[in-house]
């Protein structure tokens, strides 16, 4: 008899208890008949009431499977029980605080059948644990008919890599040996990977997965062993690209691995930097490690020479350290550096987004010069007029 299970969707559980029902009610509402998909529930040892919730749903939905890990295992391991123990034809990996339209597995799996794919990628949007949408996401719909260029933006962190509001066979991990490893950013070493092995992938054109931001996650604040962890990611990329491709498709997705290294660690380094502005006593154990860690990162220093004019944080705070080391005294430094950087930021978003306007600018100078032209009293009084409006505009923008 065929398999009619068609999708298993793995659900890490770990200290999840305040958003966990509005997962899996999210899951169990799916519009895709509840015999073609399974919901596998995997209670990491959660030291809350996860998984009485959990208990809970068994009763009301018949293709809920829970599963228990002794000891904690970790978020990649336990993704890796979900796909060793997963019946589905594709695996959907779902994050317990985050949740899904219901019309979401349905669509992707039509998109897979259709198309023949391996790969089925939805966009996300990024909301607060109100529900309010602070962003959202579909950059992968642009991409998916250039797989180079696809790889390119994954390489470089330029689009999210993350497993999550994907729709992946299941064989592609077994077939090639792909599993998650051990500590934090699992996601990274994985998911590029995935893409070149996959034979065709394809998107849907709705963002249908809801990626939550919550404060204690375990992306909320950088330790040490993030930075660590992100570095062992990082590493396995270019050995792997040298190794199935060659020529110009080998150069282009290097140079996409160079970035990607800057790119991560600029953003960290942002992080960093932000957390530790509003500190007296600095946290120079973290800045001491980030340097020593990646000075000896030979892909890391070999993507900064480069590409120095588009990562400056990073180049500047590297040529600091280098001189003189990581001491109070220059990261204080740095963090003017910073502070200046962060402002030229802002003004020239303000700017771009003044110039993406012109027609919409010229509109309202011209009802401006109007205003000015019937404004009753002498030139003088006028001047004074246009001054006073100028500067309550420019107030208002400085607020905003």
């Amino acid at each position: 008899m065929k398999n009619p299970i068609k999708i298993t969707v793995v659900v890490p559980i770990y200290n999840v208890e305040k958003y966990l029902a509005k997962c899996i009610d999210s899951l169990v509402n799916q519009t895709l008949a509840s015999e073609k998909f399974e919901i596998l529930l995997i209670d990491d040892c959660s030291p809350d009431q996860s998984v009485v919730i959990a208990k809970e749903y068994l009763k009301k939905a018949k293709n809920i499977r829970l599963l228990r890990n002794n000891p904690n295992r970790g978020l990649g391991m336990t993704r890796n029980r979900g796909i060793r123990e997963a019946r589905g034809e594709f695996v959907f990996f779902i994050d317990s605080d985050d949740y899904l339209e219901n019309t979401a597995l349905e669509a992707m799996l039509d998109a897979a059948k259709k198309g023949n794919c391996d790969i089925v990628s939805t966009g996300f949007k990024r909301v607060y644990e109100n529900g309010e949408i602070l962003k959202e996401n579909n950059s992968y719909k642009t991409l998916l008919d250039d797989r180079i260029l696809l790889l390119q933006q994954i390489l470089a962190h330029r689009i999210p890599s993350m497993t999550q509001a994907r729709l992946i066979r299941k064989d592609l991990f077994k077939k090639h040996n792909i599993w998650f490893p051990l500590g934090l950013h699992e996601d990274v070493p994985v998911m590029y990977k995935l893409f070149v092995y996959a034979k065709k992938v394809c998107g849907v054109e709705d963002p249908y997965y809801y990626w939550v931001i919550r404060d204690g996650s375990i992306t909320s604040h950088i330790t040490t062993r993030h930075i660590g962890d992100l570095i062992k990611g990082l590493s396995s990329k270019m050995p792997f690209i040298k190794k199935h491709y060659k020529g110009e498709e080998l150069l282009l997705l290097c140079d996409a691995v160079l970035h990607g290294w800057c790119k991560t660690f600029q953003d960290k380094l942002k992080f960093i930097t932000e957390e530790n502005l509003n500190k007296v006593s600095k946290d120079l154990e973290l800045y001491s490690f980030f340097y020593v860690e990646l000075k000896d990162q030979q892909d890391f220093m070999n993507g900064l020479e480069k590409f120095c004019e588009e990562y400056p944080l990073l180049r500047e705070f590297f040529e600091i350290a280098n001189k003189i080391g990581v001491s109070a005294e220059s990261m204080e430094r740095y963090e003017k550096y910073y502070k200046r950087y962060v402002k030229v930021q802002y003004w020239n978003s303000k700017k771009r987004k003044f110039l993406k306007c012109p027609k919409k600018f010229l509109k309202r100078l011209r009802r401006f010069v109007r205003k000015v032209r019937r404004y009753d009293g002498n030139l003088l009084q006028k001047i004074r007029y246009v001054i006073l409006k100028l500067i309550k505009v420019l107030k208002r923008r400085l607020v905003a």
